[in-house]
């Protein structure tokens, strides 16, 4: 979420235990002005951002709450299927579903990539 106190953005949870948000710390890589996303990827907590015009990347949490524990999954250039590039899923082989108006595979393995001509993302309904 953006703090306009903070004037960046920040990751917060709400702790069940002691009925408070925290917040946890981005990864070290990033910069608290960077515009990050919050995505569930397998079962880690994980963040996806631009890096820069030319690349995504994304980071996943392996310890909860701990600053020191955000691993990078990958960075890889943006994709042309889509503008707006969201990873969806993580599959056993390790490569990821991407998209938002349009569907694709990305491989970090060997930085391959799949996209389907003419598939689109269905609409959120809210």
């Amino acid at each position: 979420m953006y703090s306009r106190e903070l004037r960046s953005c920040v990751i917060v949870y709400f702790d069940l235990v002691e009925g408070k948000f925290k917040e946890v710390p981005p990864p070290s890589s990033l910069e608290k002005d960077d515009e990050m996303n919050l995505v569930v990827l397998g079962e880690h907590n994980c963040v996806y951002c631009d890096i820069d015009v030319e690349q995504i990347g994304v980071y996943a949490m392996e310890e909860y709450g701990k600053k020191d524990s955000w691993a990078r999954l990958f960075v890889r250039p943006t994709l042309p299927i889509s503008t707006c590039v969201k990873p969806l899923c993580v599959t056993k082989k390790g490569q990821v579903s991407i998209g938002e108006s349009e569907i694709g595979i990305y491989d970090p393995k060997d930085g391959t990539q799949l996209s389907f001509g003419g598939v689109h993302a269905l609409p959120i309904i809210a």
